[in-house]
């Protein structure tokens, strides 16, 4: 499991974390579950390695808010260096 950062590429500001097994199942989930309307914008969305949280990757999801980040983590939200 690994920590990506998935946003669209006309607003770089809805960007959220999802930790996922590959790039394109990133995309994926962030498409289905994230809390923008993303349903018909998959091949938009732009998909970011974010090494720096890999380690917190346990199982799928899409964290919405730094709250929703495993206990010990960095925070991910108005932090630039993913």
């Amino acid at each position: 499991m690994k920590a990506y950062a998935v946003f669209h590429r006309q607003a770089i500001e809805e960007c959220v974390l999802v930790f996922a097994e590959t790039v394109n199942k990133a995309r994926s989930k962030a498409a289905m579950d994230s809390p923008y309307d993303w349903s018909f914008e998959y091949i938009d969305l732009y998909v970011e390695r974010a090494p720096k949280w890999d380690k917190y990757a346990k199982e799928k999801c899409v964290i919405e808010t730094n709250d929703d980040l495993p206990e010990g983590a960095p925070n991910f939200y108005n932090d630039s260096s993913f």
